[in-house]
């Protein structure tokens, strides 16, 4: 079981696949936003793996931000079925 919080809405879920994905010189932003172009070795990635993971939602807490709507909005298109809360917190 996982739990991703993204602004103030939360998602659980269970990990269907991770893949690794291999190292690259130079990744693009959308991919990693983490990375940084200077380490200490002066590569673009420190020694680290990357994986690509799928998760199945199941359950979904909407805040009240504008990106949890847009989340909302998101969600509600990919997965028409999905129950989703309101956050009582906002």
């Amino acid at each position: 079981m996982v739990r991703v919080d993204i602004a103030d809405s939360v998602l659980y879920g269970f990990v269907t696949h991770s893949q690794e994905w291999p190292v690259l010189e130079r990744p693009s932003f959308a991919r990693n936003k983490i990375w940084s172009e200077s380490s200490e070795s002066g590569h673009a990635f420190p020694e680290r793996r990357l994986f690509h993971t799928g998760i199945d939602i199941i359950e979904v807490v909407v805040g009240t931000s504008g990106l949890s709507r847009l989340l909302e909005e998101s969600l509600g298109e990919a997965l028409p079925n999905l129950e989703m809360a309101s956050s009582s917190l906002g």
